[in-house]
């Protein structure tokens, strides 16, 4: 059979006629029972191996190093072979299948049992038929496929159980795949069980209501998996400590399918990319982690959590655990729903443009949203519920910032951007910009910016951009406040402590100000006091600094500048205005309230021509 593409089944179509069969009497009765006890049987031409063709509760044991050799293998062969068993148990005990091993070809209720080291080996394994079971359980015991692993190729209530560090392999593993089958389940359950598919893993190819559980230690690995391809109703659930899928490559829930869901309980998920609902027809398909751990990563950097791509409504729901994702993508309209209940979400970069709020946190639980450097945009509001966020590089862009429920909404800016057109700060705490040690940058995009208990930019800090700003605001040494797009308004008391700059706009002081510091005005930049105004630092106008003198002195060049007390002033030069290269000439000066001179020497040997400039600063070195 060796299925791995998405064409429909195998040429089995029911009539078990189309197989040859060279050898299919090994059970002659009911009831009966062939051992292979520590000999080696190789069955006659490698023919075929029937336990129960037309018969019932039959029994195959192989046992203490036995080995049992044949073609295919069919463990209920015929409508009427059922409840019949095959067991595989201790050490060097095989059972080895050159062809495809069946569970119930179209019998029901049949078993095999790999057991306390036991081996299996086959082509494709395959569960057919209805209420069929494998069980491989016990350290050392394993199925080994070639092929595919199919639980439910047809039929209901098919079942694969993986227990107490028992392993399956197999190129790809499909859970339901023909339509109108349903109810397949496999469980991975305790430390060392292993179930693992060198490709895709396929959860509801077109069957309905089929689960994966990986639990207690259980592993997965697959590379891609589709959890309801075209069916729909499918789960997985991973629970439990040390209980981990892994899938090397995308994670499609609800691919194509309906009410697909997968649910983190303690365990730990990991995929390359991860999609809740992929088509337009992929609607209700959820990702629940409720403790455990979601990653999504990948070598590159850009593994995307992306929550309804093109369909209907998908979900991500976060109600505790960590949900770690180098991207994170929602915008999809009202159709791309994120639930931040609980938790921690950490991403690299996040994109999230679905016309709803983004709240951390619930009326109950604490949530956290890290960004981990990279782009942060979210389109509508931001809002710290109940938790925390954390920025400490990286670039976040909001349409308003909000920190409503008191001490309950916190924040940690420590560094990188932020970029928002609204904030509303209540939380019982200082708004502080940076750490005072790494560089951060707050930058207003206009709106109205209110802060109770005040807005503080320490030393690294800077507050950009153009709006209003109601509540105290301090600028504490090396921290600045810089406007270059219009107008920026304080209508409570600013301290500053360090540089308020204005380039060509206007700062607007409604309440007192105190300037322990600098105010600088470029290019027509000005201010407007309308509370009390006391200046115990310097403020200095650009378009008051020019050369008021400049002479020859033999070789050399004279040039005087009227001076400001409190800044810095260097003499630069440049061969060429055309693409200007300013160096500096001499030592730099600082300010007194007098004239300054530079000489440049050897200034006037200079051919063709030599040009001047002066760069003030502040503060002085």
């Amino acid at each position: 059979m060796n299925r791995f593409s998405k064409s429909l089944m195998f040429g089995i179509a029911g009539s078990v006629l189309l197989i040859a069969q060279p050898a299919r009497a090994q059970f002659t009765a009911s009831i009966k029972t062939n051992t292979i006890n520590g000999v080696h049987s190789n069955w006659v031409g490698n023919g075929s191996y029937i336990v129960g063709s037309n018969t019932f509760k039959d029994v195959l044991r192989v046992i203490n190093s036995g080995v049992l050799s044949n073609g295919a293998a069919y463990i209920g062969y015929e409508t009427s072979g059922s409840n019949n068993v095959a067991i595989v148990t201790g050490a060097g005990s095989v059972w080895s299948n050159g062809n495809d091993l069946y569970v119930g070809l179209d019998g029901a209720g049949n078993t095999l049992t790999i057991t306390n080291g036991g081996t299996v080996f086959s082509d494709d394994g395959v569960l057919r038929s209805s209420n069929n079971m494998v069980t491989v359980t016990g350290t050392g015991s394993v199925w080994s496929n070639l092929g595919v692993v199919s639980v439910g190729d047809a039929g209901v209530r098919n079942t694969l159980m993986i227990t107490n560090g028992g392993a399956v392999f197999d190129l790809a593993g499909y859970i339901g795949y023909a339509p109108g089958g349903s109810n397949h389940e496999v469980t991975v359950t305790g430390t060392g069980s292993v179930w693992s598919n060198r490709n895709n893993l396929d959860l509801g190819e077109y069957a309905t209501s089929n689960t994966l559980t990986i639990a207690n230690g259980g592993v997965v690995f697959n590379n891609d998996c589709y959890l309801g391809f075209f069916g729909s109703s499918n789960a997985v659930s991973v629970t439990g400590p040390g209980s981990v899928w892994n899938n090397g490559g995308n994670l499609y829930v609800g691919f194509l399918g309906t009410n697909n869901v997968l649910t983190i309980n303690s365990g730990s998920v990991v995929a390359s990319n991860a999609f809740v609902g992929y088509y337009p027809d992929s609607v209700y398909n959820f990702i629940k982690v409720n403790s455990g751990s979601l990653f999504v990563t990948n070598a590159m950097g850009n593994g995307a959590l992306v929550v309804s791509q093109t369909g209907g409504a998908g979900s991500l729901i976060i109600n505790g655990g960590s949900v770690t994702a180098d991207e994170l993508i929602a915008t999809n309209g009202a159709n791309s729903i994120i639930s931040f209940n609980g938790g921690t979400l950490t991403a690299g970069s996040a994109f999230i443009d679905n016309g709803q709020d983004f709240i951390i946190g619930s009326t109950s639980s604490n949530a956290t949203y890290i960004a981990a450097g990279g782009t942060h945009f979210f389109n509508n509001n931001f809002v710290v519920r109940r938790g925390a966020l954390l920025l400490n590089s990286g670039t976040m862009t909001v349409n308003q910032l909000l920190l409503t429920n008191g001490a309950n909404s916190a924040i940690t800016f420590g560094g990188g951007g932020l970029n928002s057109a609204g904030t509303f700060v209540t939380n019982n705490q200082q708004f502080v910009v940076g750490n005072g040690a790494t560089g951060a940058n707050f930058h207003l995009l206009g709106g109205i910016h209110s802060f109770h208990d005040g807005l503080r930019i320490p030393n690294a800090a800077v507050l950009t951009g153009c709006g209003t700003v109601t509540g105290d605001v301090t600028i504490d040494s090396g921290g600045w406040v810089f406007t270059d797009c219009g107008t920026l308004t304080f209508t409570g008391t600013v301290t500053n402590n360090y540089a308020l700059g204005v380039d060509g706009g206007v700062l607007e002081f409604y309440g007192p100000v105190v300037n322990n510091g600098a105010i600088l005005l470029y290019n027509g930049g000005t201010t407007n006091f309308h509370g009390s105004f006391v200046n115990n630092g310097v403020v200095l106008d650009a378009g008051w600094v020019h050369v008021s003198v400049i002479t020859n002195a033999g070789n050399d060049v004279i040039i005087e500048v009227p001076s400001a007390s409190g800044f810095g002033y260097q003499l630069q030069v440049s061969p060429s205005l055309d693409t200007p290269v300013w160096t500096n000439s001499g030592a730099a000066q600082s300010g007194t309230g007098g004239v300054l001179t530079f000489t440049d020497p050897g200034g006037a040997t200079n051919s063709p021509g030599r040009f001047y400039q002066v760069d003030v600063f502040w503060p002085p070195e």
